[in-house]
């Protein structure tokens, strides 16, 4: 059990270290009867973890189910559940195309974009969605500091552009 390594650690570094190699485990024992994935340069993707964030890559829907099934299978042999209410699908295509995913009698929901580790992907495959939200904090950021900072007068326009430059420009955290 996962609590059961958890709990024998001491400290941050061993707990998030103690997770990582335990969800290594359940993506090895649930790959072992995966089928499909999709084709990139020289290797086949079936999966793509970081962290609890999971994101399985199929052609196919049929192996989509197949897929869901043995993960499920393997994270349930270590005590763990898929949340399936955060489960989505997105079928990535140039054309709109629809996909029904169902595992056990539960349909997941199929979504048009989602995000992931921050970033917010299209079924088009286009980034214009994300380019547009992170206009939009920059512009909420800026917006903040317009009267704190750039409106005031008794700040140097070098205090003020380094505050801008921190705030917006390298600071991609806040724009999420």
């Amino acid at each position: 059990m996962v609590s059961d390594i958890i709990r024998s650690e001491a400290g941050l570094c061993h707990v998030t270290m103690a997770f990582n190699v335990f969800m290594d485990k359940i993506e090895r024992e649930g790959m072992e009867n995966f089928v499909g994935g999709v084709k990139m340069s020289t290797t086949e993707v079936s999966i793509v973890l970081f962290a609890d964030d999971v994101m399985l890559l199929t052609e196919r829907e049929e192996d989509m189910e197949t897929n869901l099934r043995e993960l499920k299978k393997a994270m349930s042999n270590w005590g763990m559940k898929i949340h399936w209410g955060k489960t989505k699908v997105m079928v990535v295509s140039r054309q709109e195309e629809g996909c029904k995913v169902c595992v056990d009698g539960e349909e997941i929901e199929h979504v048009q974009n989602m995000k992931y580790l921050g970033a917010i992907q299209s079924a088009d495959g286009t980034c214009e969605e994300e380019i547009e939200h992170r206009v939009g904090a920059a512009a909420r950021v800026i917006g903040a500091m317009r009267k704190e900072v750039l409106e005031r007068r008794e700040l140097k326009k070098a205090t003020k552009m380094r505050v801008y430059n921190a705030m917006v420009i390298t600071n991609h955290a806040v724009w999420q």
